[in-house]
């Protein structure tokens, strides 16, 4: 995890600045990521956030949530097919 960190660190000092046109583009995408999560059903969106956002596994997720582990990988999974269904034109 420690490399990852430093190589992660190392690629972004080697990337050159992004462009006005660049920068917008990623406000675009990311706008269009918060509008396809909040369209989610709740637990859905939940779990998705949970596990990006506070880097929780589903088994803790699941023990936040009080919820079956089963439960919460198909509510991680049905999120994941409405994002990829919401988001089709940005992944190609």
């Amino acid at each position: 995890a420690q490399f990852l960190q430093q190589w992660g660190d190392v690629a972004t000092l080697q990337q050159p600045a992004a462009s006005p046109l660049e920068q917008l583009s990623v406000l675009e995408c990311s706008a269009r990521v918060r509008d396809a999560l909040a369209q989610l059903p709740e637990m859905q969106r939940r779990v998705l956030e949970m596990a990006y956002y506070k880097d929780l596994s589903q088994t803790e997720i699941a023990a936040e949530l009080d919820a079956p582990l089963g439960t919460v990988k198909s509510w991680a999974r049905k999120g994941l097919f409405g994002l990829r269904d919401a988001l089709g034109t940005l992944v190609g």
